[in-house]
């Protein structure tokens, strides 16, 4: 390995544990704060995290005009993904908050750049280990930072006792956990590469899922493992069998997700008007406003405006103003209009088709995760807006770059991934 190669792993690395948003809550002192002055959806801003993104932003551009041959190329394969990221760029013509729209933009743009990139510059069974050591290291510092400081670490407040860890509030965690415990179930059941590592990280994440008190990052993570259990029990002759499976996983599993994560109003409503706690009512009226900008939408970020915007009808049915629609497909609806919604539909049938030819060639952990990746972001995303609303979150990181990966790379051929240890870095 080049010092190169060594310099990209390193800052592919940084970039995965950046996304996952524990950096910036310790660069912009977020946990600093007492709970009750800590935003449930961090707005913090700090000169240190812009230029901490500056310098990512400078070494990106960087490795892109040293490989700039190989890059066009997978660029311009790619074109749903920049309808998306175009339409959200260039609502800033349209958006009521503008420069908002633009800073978060220009996010949106420079994640999907930095996807496209590590899935044109690593292999899938070299993007496991480093979503395997990125996703580790993110468990064990959380697990640490909550023990070594529990009043900020733990909820004393609506959810008393639910662990946070350093993303502040416990769904965060639970999001973070969930993944990670996909990832390490994966290496885990395939038996010629399980590891004492690979256990550990197992085990840790579901632990903090467990302690995060979140139904629905719980019953996402069951349900996921049982999946990726299923496609190594079954054998997927069929042409339609695997395809035919997943739309019922997925619909299956969504219902469940939605089921689990109402369930108390639900049964306190019995007789009544059931409203899902209220989640009916802010789709209804998504839904209602969509209608008025059907093709483009209200703009990237513009919708959701605390005490303005379009969404100050939510307010006035609830006496309270959501920061987010609750459901990521409908928020990217409500702001980037049919024309983005559409694009992105397209692009994830697509990256379904790839993915699932890639797993009946090589059905082992490496071709399990672009199909666990999806069904992840897929299903967080019916009761909670991660999809779009966190410009550099994981998810849209996670989706560009597996649905870019299973596009570009060749087909595999069978054959047992790297362990995961120390060694494994220097071996690859």
């Amino acid at each position: 390995m080049s010092r190169l190669d060594r310099f990209e792993w390193g800052y592919a690395l940084l970039v995965l544990i950046y996304f996952s948003g524990c950096l910036t809550n310790i660069m912009n002192g977020s946990i600093l704060l007492p709970q009750e002055s800590t935003p449930e959806i961090n707005v913090i801003t700090s000169p240190v995290v812009s230029a901490f993104q500056n310098l990512l932003f400078l070494i990106l551009f960087g490795l892109i005009a040293l490989r700039f041959k190989q890059f066009l190329p997978v660029v311009m394969t790619r074109k749903m993904i920049w309808i998306i990221v175009g339409v959200a760029v260039g609502s800033v013509m349209w958006s009521e908050v503008p420069d908002q729209t633009f800073r978060r933009g220009n996010l949106l743009l420079f994640s999907t750049l930095l996807a496209v990139y590590f899935a044109m510059r690593f292999p899938l069974r070299q993007m496991l280990h480093l979503l395997a050591q990125s996703f580790g290291i993110l468990a064990v510092s959380n697990f640490l930072f909550t023990l070594a400081f529990p009043s900020q670490g733990i909820n004393r407040m609506a959810h008393a006792g639910a662990w946070m860890g350093i993303t502040l509030h416990k769904n965060g965690l639970a999001g973070l956990m969930v993944l990670s415990a996909v990832i390490f179930f994966s290496i885990v059941t395939d038996k010629r590469e399980r590891t004492p590592a690979a256990i550990g990280g197992l085990a840790l994440s579901v632990l903090l899922v467990i302690l995060s008190t979140s139904r629905t990052g719980l019953s996402v993570m069951i349900l996921l493992m049982g999946l990726i259990y299923i496609f190594k029990l079954l054998q997927w002759r069929s042409t339609f069998a695997l395809p035919a499976f997943l739309s019922a996983f997925l619909t299956i599993g969504a219902t469940i997700v939605i089921l689990v994560d109402n369930y108390e109003k639900i049964l306190t409503s019995m007789g009544r008007d059931a409203t899902l706690t209220g989640r009916t009512t802010i789709w209804e009226v998504a839904l209602e406003r969509w209608t008025e900008r059907p093709w483009f939408g209200y703009g990237y970020q513009s919708f959701w405006i605390p005490d303005q915007g379009n969404s100050l009808e939510v307010l006035y049915r609830m006496s309270w103003q959501p920061a987010h629609g609750h459901n990521g497909f409908l928020d990217l609806l409500v702001e980037l209009g049919a024309v983005g919604f559409i694009a992105f539909m397209i692009s994830l049938l697509v990256a379904f088709k790839r993915a699932i030819a890639w797993y009946k060639l090589n059905p082992n952990a490496v071709g399990a995760i672009p199909l666990a990746s999806f069904c992840y972001v897929i299903m967080y995303n019916f009761t909670e807006s991660s999809l779009l609303f966190t410009p550099n979150g994981i998810n849209w990181f996670l989706y560009v770059l597996m649905s870019t990966a299973v596009l570009i790379q060749p087909f595999p051929v069978t054959q047992p991934i790297p362990r995961i240890s120390s060694r494994s870095l220097s071996s690859t």
